[in-house]
């Protein structure tokens, strides 16, 4: 399932893009809904790499946020898209 998880772009460490990867995949098999997979990646960021990341998914949205450095990342699993920053 991570190999249907493509990284659009990133500004992140080697451990984010991974932790990307194994988060978004295991919230798309193993949980409900877009908010249960939305927290899941969450609190996954959250616990390995301190607290302030936020979590956006959808179809079509556009978004400019400020991040921390070497902290972002955009990916998409189908046709979704996930965002993935720390402020």
């Amino acid at each position: 399932m991570e190999d249907e998880v493509t990284t659009l772009q990133d500004d992140i460490y080697d451990e984010g893009e991974d932790l990307a990867q194994a988060s978004v995949a295991y919230g798309f098999t193993n949980k409900k809904d877009l908010a249960d997979i939305t927290r899941y990646i969450k609190e996954q960021f959250d616990k390995k790499l301190g607290v302030g990341w936020n979590v956006v998914i959808g179809k079509n949205y556009g978004a400019h946020v400020v991040h921390v450095t070497n902290n972002y990342i955009f990916v998409q699993f189908r046709q979704l898209y996930i965002l993935i920053w720390k402020s």
